[in-house]
């Protein structure tokens, strides 16, 4: 099977030849090869690049927009007016439905490379991804206007700046983005982009901006979880993992849900979400190696009620295949023998860990997974080390961030 370069140069197109965008592209693009989706080019010239694009993507509906009426001459599938007209590009997008790829080589005006984007980038699908081609001219003002007091041009101030939307201007100083945007701070406000902005990617000539997943989008307008895009991400590829392998899912600690409607998307329809919490915020401290104590007011935001967790399984029409589990672990996991193919603890505190294992983890089918959360809170490693020890069990955990591990069984 040729490479995307192999077909680049072949189609004489300048990103295989020139400007060697096409092995950069190949990084990202590769997994899309066999998937059906729409790809839209800005800037068509002789047609060269769409054909490439058809060929390396053959399930693909690739379009192209180009302001020269000469270019509907050379390829089928292009539309000719201007990237910067919207009632055009709102014609242009009744046509092709829902983009989800965005190539950029049109004009290469600053100004209008950045009208495109934010008319544009905000209507691709979720997981989309947007590509700028040709940036060496954001440092030229024959293309992008007049330096700006800081020596650089407006585009390349712009698209630069988008980096404070991707780290959610720094608030809630941490790494987890759901958590930054719904921090309580006012100050700053969440930046424009960072609920639908996942990240930039900057190559020499070629800047790439990915869109957040349907499922990141909704986790993070809803507030309904803590979990990284990590750990979001690890919950798919688990599951992904074992929908051959028997068992259910269950997670013990769901605050407002978050983690099992994640998992409620991608389990296949006969396997069932079990969703255990005492829906009152965690237990007072029994065991000595438990050393904080999440009954004071402080910890008052852990407490959601039951009833608030199962509207916002029925926000997202989740009514079916879900079970939920009230109370303590010591007591509503006793006797649990329902075989599991991922068991998810989020249970912080030492004595909550420990019972969740004591009760449910040899419920876990061989080749399946348990996801420890917390893993960063001294108390909840000690648990792991302590059963893994009781148990003889040396099993290799493999960590998804500074907060999570999870291993197979």
């Amino acid at each position: 099977m040729s490479s995307l370069q192999e077909i680049g140069l072949k189609h004489k197109t300048d990103k295989a030849h020139t400007h060697f965008y096409m092995r950069n592209y190949e990084v990202y693009l590769e997994s899309w090869r066999d998937k059906e989706f729409v790809l839209l080019e800005i800037g068509v010239a002789g047609g060269a690049s769409i054909a490439a694009w058809r060929e390396y993507f053959p399930k693909a509906k690739v379009y192209g927009i180009d302001i020269n009426p000469d270019c509907a001459g050379y390829v089928d599938g292009v539309f000719i007016g201007s990237q910067n007209d919207s009632e055009f590009m709102d014609r242009v997008l009744a046509s092709t439905g829902t983009i989800d790829i965005v190539v950029d080589d049109g004009s290469h005006e600053g100004w209008r490379t950045i009208d495109t984007f934010k008319y544009l980038f905000p209507k691709i699908a979720s997981g989309g991804l947007y590509f700028v081609e040709d940036t060496a001219t954001f440092y030229n003002n024959h293309y992008s206007g007049e330096f700006q007091s800081n020596g650089r041009t407006e585009v390349f101030n712009f698209f630069t700046g988008l980096a404070y939307d991707v780290d959610v201007a720094g608030r809630g100083m941490c790494g987890n983005r759901y958590f930054a945007i719904n921090h309580p701070t006012s100050d700053p406000p969440v930046p424009e982009y960072s609920r639908i902005l996942e990240s930039i990617h900057i190559h020499t000539g070629l800047w790439l901006f990915k869109r957040l997943s349907s499922v990141k989008e909704l986790m993070v307008d809803g507030n309904l979880t803590m979990l990284s895009g990590e750990c979001i991400d690890n919950i798919f590829e688990l599951i992904e993992k074992t929908k051959d392998i028997p068992g259910d899912f269950l997670e013990t600690g769901i605050w407002k849900g978050g983690a099992c409607i994640i998992a409620r998307t991608a389990l296949s329809p006969e396997k069932t979400v079990y969703c255990a919490d005492s829906f009152q915020g965690l237990p007072p401290m029994t065991h000595e190696k438990d050393i904080i104590d999440y009954t004071t007011p402080n910890w008052d935001y852990i407490k959601v009620p039951l009833e608030d967790v199962k509207n916002n399984f029925k926000e997202f029409g989740m009514t079916e295949g879900v079970e939920f589990i009230e109370g303590w672990f010591s007591e509503s996991l006793k006797g649990w023998n329902k075989p599991l193919s991922i068991l998810r603890l989020d249970g912080d505190m030492y004595s909550s860990t420990m019972d969740a294992l004591e009760h449910c983890y040899f419920s876990v089918s061989k080749g399946g997974y348990v996801i420890v959360d917390d893993y960063f809170i001294p108390e909840c490693a000690m648990a792991i080390k302590d059963f893994m020890e009781k148990y003889n069990l040396n099993n290799e955990l493999i960590r998804i961030n500074y907060t999570s591990v999870y291993w197979q069984v």
